[in-house]
């Protein structure tokens, strides 16, 4: 045939076997009366069993667009006809094989697809335990960054508070008389208490004590937080079995998705003293 094709290594696998060609393009049923002269040195080691047959039939099955199997009918002896019935039986076998190829690809399909969904939701729910992780974080960090603020602008006051202190002690060390240094020393108290009045330093000595309690808080809440992602993740953890407490377990967890289930329930804990397991 002056028009025969010769499929490219993108169609088949077999690009140098004649019958694969042939099966690939026409999609229909090949039958070879003498294989010895028909099938080349490609086929013969592809099909290695038929060269002692005298008559072979090709069926091929198709899935989509690919070629999976070769379906091989071999009779010893010649066949001038090839009835009816047995090309029927032969369709019938390759479209059952068919069939069963698109299930058992179907099958496969659906299964890759409930593992990436599953991978999806894993990673969904990951991700909504890092961002309710990381706004139990940032509510600590958020009032220990105000209190440093805080303590900051204290700090300036009671700087100025010392400041004149010094100031006005020079000026009392600094006197000529007794009744300079008193003036000096009436006029200190009356600066100090000016200040101290002004700047509010009594609260602020109060609230010192208040901010640092708060800040400390704080900082021990983002430090479970993180020692309880630490063993979530199990990262920094000696191998092997290990005595813990499972109660202490179980606020570490509950600690993680804190953000998750406090506006959905009420949580109540009621644990028992139990040894560690």
């Amino acid at each position: 045939n002056n028009d025969e094709h010769i499929v490219n290594d993108t169609e088949i696998n077999y690009k140098t076997s004649f019958i694969i060609q042939k099966l690939t393009k026409n999609k229909s049923i090949i039958t070879i009366t003498n294989p010895q002269i028909e099938l080349n040195d490609e086929d013969q080691l592809l099909f290695n069993n038929l060269i002692s047959f005298r008559n072979i039939i090709f069926v091929a099955v198709f899935v989509g667009k690919e070629l999976q199997i070769v379906v091989i009918a071999a009779f010893s002896k010649k066949v001038d006809i090839v009835d009816n019935v047995t090309i029927t039986l032969l369709i019938g076998v390759a479209n059952l094989i068919a069939i069963a190829f698109e299930k058992i690809t179907s099958v496969v399909e659906q299964a890759k697809m409930r593992n990436a969904l599953d991978r999806y939701e894993k990673l969904v729910a990951i991700g909504r335990i890092i961002a309710g992780v990381a706004h139990e974080i940032n509510n600590p960090l958020g009032f220990i960054s105000t209190n440093f603020e805080t303590l900051n602008k204290y700090l300036k006051r009671l700087v100025g508070l010392i400041e004149l202190y010094e100031e006005n002690l020079s000026n009392c060390l600094n006197a000529n008389s007794i009744d300079e240094f008193l003036k000096q020393k009436d006029l200190l108290i009356k600066e100090i208490n000016r200040y101290k009045k002004e700047n509010r330093i009594e609260f602020v000595l109060n609230d010192i004590n208040d901010l640092f309690n708060e800040s400390k808080e704080g900082i021990e809440r983002v430090t479970k937080i993180v020692q309880g992602l630490r063993r979530f993740a199990r990262s920094g953890i000696e191998q092997g079995f290990t005595n813990e407490d499972l109660n202490e377990i179980i606020d570490e967890a509950l600690l993680i998705v804190r953000n998750e289930i406090k506006y959905d329930v009420e949580l109540i804990k009621e644990y028992k003293s139990i040894p560690n397991i």
